[in-house]
C-alpha cells in the first residue's frame, strides 16, 4: 500500500468514526427525550389510578349513604 493511499484510508476511518459518533450522540439525546416522557407518563399515570380511585370511592360512600 503506497503512503497516499495509506493515508487516503485514515481519512476515511476518521470520517466514518466521526459520522458514527455524531449518530451514537443523536440516539443518546432521543434515548434522555424518550425517558423524560416515559416518566411523566408513568407520573401521569399514578395521578390518573389516584383520581380513579378516588371517584370510586366517592360512588361507594354515595351508595352506602342511599342504602343506609
Amino acid at each position: 500500500m503506497s503512503g497516499r493511499q495509506s493515508n487516503w484510508n485514515r481519512l476515511l476511518v476518521k470520517v466514518i468514526m466521526v459520522s458514527l459518533l455524531d449518530k451514537i450522540h443523536k440516539a443518546d439525546k432521543q434515548i434522555d427525550k424518550l425517558s423524560g416522557l416515559l416518566q411523566k407518563l408513568k407520573e401521569a399515570n399514578e395521578e390518573s389510578k389516584a383520581v380513579t380511585k378516588a371517584f370510586a370511592m366517592k360512588g361507594i360512600l354515595h351508595q352506602s349513604r342511599i342504602g343506609s
